[in-house]
C-alpha cells in the first residue's frame, strides 16, 4: 500500500510539473498535445489529479520539446 502512495505522489508531482511547463511556455492543452502529437484528452489526463501511467515515448517527446532532463520533470 505505501508503494502504491508513493507512486502516486510521483505522478502527481509529474503531473503539476506538465501543468507549470506548459502554462510558463504559454501553451494550452490544445496546442501542446497537437504539438506532442497526442491526443487531447490524454494529455489532459496526464495535467490531472489522477494521472494515469504516461508511456516512455510520452515522455521523451515532453522532454525533447521543454528541452529538459527527466530529473526535471519529476522533481
Amino acid at each position: 500500500m505505501q508503494e502504491k502512495n508513493q507512486k502516486n505522489i510521483k505522478l502527481l508531482k509529474c503531473s503539476n510539473n506538465l501543468r507549470k511547463l506548459r502554462i510558463a511556455n504559454n501553451e494550452t492543452q490544445m496546442s501542446l498535445s497537437h504539438k506532442l502529437g497526442i491526443d487531447l484528452r490524454g494529455y489532459q489526463r496526464m495535467e490531472s489529479n489522477n494521472p494515469p501511467d504516461i508511456k516512455f515515448t510520452t515522455i521523451i517527446k515532453i522532454l525533447e520539446f521543454y528541452k529538459i532532463k527527466f530529473e526535471d520533470l519529476i522533481k
